[in-house]
């Protein structure tokens, strides 16, 4: 008689996959919270992001995501200085991509794998581009002078409808 034994696979995401999101999450509740409303929209996406890597939900992580970046936008145009709108609309994004790379890493390598390393380097390069995009946006607000915070969001929105066609 032969014995069978049988391997279960374990596609959890990393633990700094999770403490990405919630660090992306509570810094981006921070940011947002200007306004009652707009503070209790973000800290429910912001409280949903480490919720959606750790059930494994791709979708619920970048609606979470979505939902804190456009919270942020909203505490932009209710008065949140220009560089704490850039501060939480960074976090949102390094989270979502910080929960979406640990998702994806654990799906392909399981929860035994050792990527604690690839996924930090993964994070630093995510956080040097936010925040040269962060400083860019800074900059080109700034220069032009006194505009109304609502310059800086569209500025934003530009960027991310910019980059969403570059991706296509």
């Amino acid at each position: 008689m032969v014995a069978v034994s049988t391997v279960t696979f374990d596609a959890s995401p990393s633990s700094v996959a999770l403490a990405v999101a919630t660090l992306g999450g509570l810094v981006g509740a921070v940011a947002a919270a200007v306004d009652p409303l707009v503070a209790s929209i973000a800290v429910c996406a912001g409280a949903a992001l480490p919720l959606a890597v750790y059930y494994r939900s791709h979708s619920a992580l970048a609606f979470a995501a979505g939902t804190l970046f456009v919270a942020v936008l909203l505490a932009g145009l209710v008065g949140a200085s220009p560089p704490r709108v850039l501060l939480g609309v960074g976090a949102a994004v390094v989270a979502w991509d910080a929960g979406s790379n640990g998702l994806t890493v654990g799906a392909q390598l399981g929860a035994d794998a050792t990527t604690r390393s690839v996924e930090l380097v993964h994070v630093a390069g995510t956080v040097c581009v936010a925040l040269v995009v962060a400083v860019a946006s800074f900059l080109v607000f700034d220069a032009v002078g006194t505009l109304a915070p609502t310059a800086l969001v569209l500025l934003i929105v530009a960027a991310v409808i910019l980059a969403w066609l570059l991706e296509r």
